[in-house]
């Protein structure tokens, strides 16, 4: 299909890849901000997260899974934002 397509086709394709690309990088930017100002902290790194798995001792449990899933979360967004 692409070989197909005439010069402007492509290079309007192109411009709405791009624009959609920044679209996407602006998303996740906003999300990773929205992760800064939770209720339950997103931790920087797995270290913090173990730190504060250990230091719970089996208490805190929803916190400590609420933060679990904020930091994949982080990772994937990150992930992605890496590969556009």
């Amino acid at each position: 299909m692409f070989y197909n397509m005439s010069t402007k086709a492509r290079f309007e394709n192109n411009i709405k890849h791009t624009k959609q690309a920044s679209n996407a990088k602006q998303y996740i930017a906003d999300e990773l901000k929205k992760l800064d100002r939770q209720l339950v902290a997103t931790p920087e790194t797995r270290e913090d997260l173990e730190n504060f798995a250990d230091a719970c001792g089996g208490t805190n449990t929803y916190v400590l899974m609420q933060m679990a899933i904020n930091y994949g979360y982080k990772i994937g967004l990150n992930n992605v934002n890496t590969e556009l």
